[in-house]
């Protein structure tokens, strides 16, 4: 909730009777935590509530944090957009986020650039980067993808992940008119290290020879605005679902015309054989799926999946690989499948 004067409960509902809007947030904290008082959540909220009515910029904030969590995104505009006035930067940054998505008023990619532009301006690292794409895809303000990389170059100085690997790919494929091939590969080897796979697949790709110049939607090109960087990924896991698809389908075909061939079967016997080849053939499909993620992974740090087999870092992998393979093959693909719908709910919210 932020920070609040350190004073006892009895001390901070005398000077909150006094009008004490610090105190008061020391109260509805009190009644959050139970700490000297029994927990009381309406009398938090009206305690948090009193102190945003009379300008405390941090009541303020977590009043609106308060009503967007429920989803009230009217009173959730109304409180960012005070607390965004008086200077608070996470605020002016989420003001940004409700303009450009129309909740609680109505969308203004201008007035998204404009607080985003604040935000960043006072130093918040979201804003920055979010800057940087409204920059670079003209969203809200003039392109301008010179001020998109500086204020990419601000958020990465800063350690946002998605700002390094988007710098990267820019600096690495030379597009906009600035190359660096070695500052982009280091640059999305620190994205990497803090987690982004996506980092990893463009690291893989460029690895390869193969170039990203026709998917500019690494950079935030204004072509793919608002297209997400997981789309790559999503083509990735359709294609290992359709594996299991197909090999399922095979299994089908093949033990529905295997079952109904044989002339000393009983009817119960030909869809026993059916049945049991669909599920054969799920269960390979599943396998391959599988193991092609586990290779993948075994030859990360290799130039190819081939080359797994002479790198001797990528055979040690290999041989762990095969190992979880053998023991856990049947949680990966569920791994898959979550991760699928995952991305494919990410991308639907990029779109939106």
């Amino acid at each position: 909730m932020g920070e609040y004067k350190k004073i006892s409960f009895s001390e901070a509902q005398r000077l909150a009777n006094q009008g004490d809007t610090e105190a008061m947030r020391r109260l509805a904290m009190a009644y959050i935590q139970g700490d000297g008082v029994s927990k009381d959540l309406e009398k938090a909220f009206e305690w948090i509530l009193e102190a945003a009515e009379l300008g405390n910029i941090e009541a303020q904030a977590e009043w609106a944090e308060i009503c967007r969590n429920t989803e009230r995104f009217d009173a959730s505009f109304y409180w960012e957009k005070k607390a965004a006035e008086q200077g608070k930067p996470a605020s002016q940054n989420n003001l940004a986020i409700l303009y450009d998505r129309g909740m609680g008023t109505s969308k203004n990619e201008e007035q998204a650039f404009y607080w985003f532009k604040k935000a960043a301006e006072n130093g918040y690292t979201d804003a920055k980067h979010s800057l940087a794409v409204c920059y670079i895809t003209g969203a809200g303000t003039p392109q301008d993808t010179d001020k998109g990389i500086f204020w990419l170059e601000q958020a990465s100085n800063d350690g946002h992940a998605v700002a390094k690997e988007k710098l990267g790919t820019i600096y690495a494929e030379g597009w906009h008119g600035v190359k660096d091939e070695k500052k982009g590969i280091s640059l999305l080897r620190e994205a990497a290290s803090l987690g982004s796979e996506t980092a990893n697949n463009i690291l893989d790709r460029l690895s390869s020879g193969s170039s990203l110049s026709n998917n500019p939607s690494y950079a935030g090109d204004s072509s793919t605005s608002k297209k997400s960087i997981y789309n790559e990924e999503f083509n990735k896991l359709k294609k290992q679902l359709l594996t299991i698809k197909i090999f399922t389908f095979a299994g089908g075909i093949i033990g529905f015309f295997t079952a109904f061939s044989g002339r000393n079967m009983s009817l119960g016997d030909q869809i026993g054989v059916a049945i049991l080849s669909t599920v054969i053939g799920l269960l390979l499909g599943l396998s391959i799926s599988s193991l092609w993620t586990l290779l993948k992974w075994a030859g990360k740090k290799a130039d190819s999946i081939v080359s797994i087999f002479t790198d001797d870092n990528s055979l040690a992998n290999l041989i762990v690989a095969f190992f979880i393979f053998g023991c856990t093959y049947p949680a990966l693909p569920i791994i898959s499948i979550y991760r699928y719908f995952s991305i494919r709910k990410k991308i639907k919210e990029q779109q939106q």
